[in-house]
């Protein structure tokens, strides 16, 4: 599912972006079986509790299968 449910207000949104993102939207939505709009929902949730939790004083990282922390994502 992707996030939304029938009852809730709506808005429309069109935006101009890079040919090489919007190839990449279109291949990610591909990839997942889903749409270019879904994929756009759950890329903003993600940011939205990225941003959430370092305003809160958390670290986003990324881990080896060992527990070893490999990237960390920095978010101004």
């Amino acid at each position: 599912m992707d996030g939304s449910t029938l009852g809730e207000r709506r808005a429309t949104m069109t935006f101009i972006t890079a040919a090489d993102e919007m190839a990449a939207l279109r291949r990610l939505a591909k990839d997942e079986g889903t749409t270019k709009t879904a994929v756009l929902r759950r890329a903003l949730r993600l940011y939205r509790m990225a941003t959430e939790r370092a305003a809160a004083g958390h670290r986003l990282v990324t881990v080896d299968k060992n527990g070893a922390i490999q990237t960390e994502l920095l978010l101004p």
